[in-house]
């Protein structure tokens, strides 16, 4: 069959219920001698209930195609020269992927950069620190092009004119979340933009975890700046785990929840982030150098008096602290501490935690 039959019958196995998940892609790819999927489907044997099952959906093929190309994306699968082939190799490589931009045979080169939505100031700044120096030493940065880290790895590499692929749960032509419409704009003139879903796809629950997988199969190294334990981006890490690549991990505050998921990593056997440095030794052989620090101090907010401007400065020196330490930091009385924190949390630049600390408030907008 020709290259365009090949791929629309990949896209039509890959819509048969239980082929993804099942390792049958690996299977089909693994096995063959010559043309792959031309060889399983006229073989006969185990494969001739897919073949007849794919067979129904090929005009249900032919309708994500037309739709795909009315964003400009194209469609390839698991047989071509464009193919990642670090994600050929994992145990269940996606059939097929609608892809906007270009994926380089360079791209391998890769560090998925990925985290919490919920980012608080100090991981968006870690990110912008960490991202640069990788693209700077031609590492291409994937992500998920969600709100938060994902989004912030994305805009760093961009920035530093690096490359960059985000990897959506929704379908090609659904761009998620409406936050990263400039992303979805930018990302496919340096790099690529890949979906497994039909185009078409909305962004439900469902869709995510197997996009994961996806994520971690393309790079050579996964790094993570703040996690939960129960949530997507641990969930990325053991499909990375999983498919035997690197894990990197940003420490967090032991006192706080969304950097419960990165410590525990750090427990498991990930390899401690502090800078680009870091991840550049461990993964790609780079000569380790000294740390710099990751985050630039903020300005001084306009209109604080004298005091609260030292709260200020105090919580971004340390991070999350109590009243009780921020006295000591700035040598303030408790009255003062407990007043002019109460400033900065009515402005929405501090927030607590319920448990008696404070911390910058979150950062929203990444950019």
């Amino acid at each position: 069959m020709n290259a365009e039959q090949r791929r629309k019958t990949w896209l039509a196995i890959s819509r048969v219920t239980g082929t993804v998940g099942q390792g049958i892609t690996r299977r089909i790819v693994g096995g063959a001698k010559g043309d792959a999927l031309e060889e399983a489907m006229t073989g006969g044997g185990e494969w001739t209930e897919i073949a007849a099952a794919a067979a129904k959906r090929m005009g249900e093929a032919d309708e994500e195609i037309a739709r795909a190309a009315k964003v400009g994306a194209r469609l390839i699968d698991v047989e071509d020269d464009e193919y990642p082939a670090m994600l050929r190799g994992i145990t269940d490589p996606p059939p097929a992927l609608f892809v906007m931009g270009e994926i380089l045979p360079a791209d391998a080169r890769s560090a998925a950069v990925i985290g919490s939505r919920n980012a608080t100031r100090y991981g968006i700044g870690v990110t912008k620190a960490l991202v640069p120096p990788l693209c700077g030493k031609g590492v291409t940065i994937v992500s998920g092009m969600a709100r938060g880290i994902d989004a912030a790895a994305h805009r760093a590499a961009l920035k530093a004119g690096g490359r960059t692929i985000a990897v959506l749960g929704t379908g090609i032509d659904v761009p998620y979340p409406n936050e990263s419409l400039d992303l979805y704009e930018e990302i496919p003139k340096r790099g690529a933009i890949v979906s497994e879903s039909a185009p078409g796809t909305i962004a439900l629950p469902h869709v995510f975890p197997p996009r994961n997988r996806i994520i971690s199969g393309l790079a050579k190294v996964i790094v993570i700046v703040e996690a939960r334990l129960r949530s997507g981006t641990s969930v990325t890490a053991r499909h990375a785990l999983d498919q035997g690549r690197e894990v990197g991990v940003v420490p967090g505050d032991i006192d706080l929840m969304r950097s419960a998921g990165t410590n525990a990593l750090l427990i498991d056997g990930a390899f401690p982030v502090r800078c680009a440095e870091d991840v550049l030794a461990h993964a790609f052989g780079e000569p380790r150098g000294q740390p710099a620090s990751t985050i630039a101090p903020l300005p001084v907010p306009p209109g604080l008096d004298e005091d609260t401007a030292a709260l200020w400065g105090a919580l971004q020196a340390a991070g999350a602290s109590t009243l009780e330490s921020l006295a000591q930091a700035t040598g303030l009385r408790a009255p003062v501490v407990m007043s002019g924190i109460g400033k900065l949390e009515r402005s929405g630049l501090v927030r607590g935690d319920g448990w008696g600390r404070f911390e910058v408030a979150n950062v929203v907008d990444d950019r």
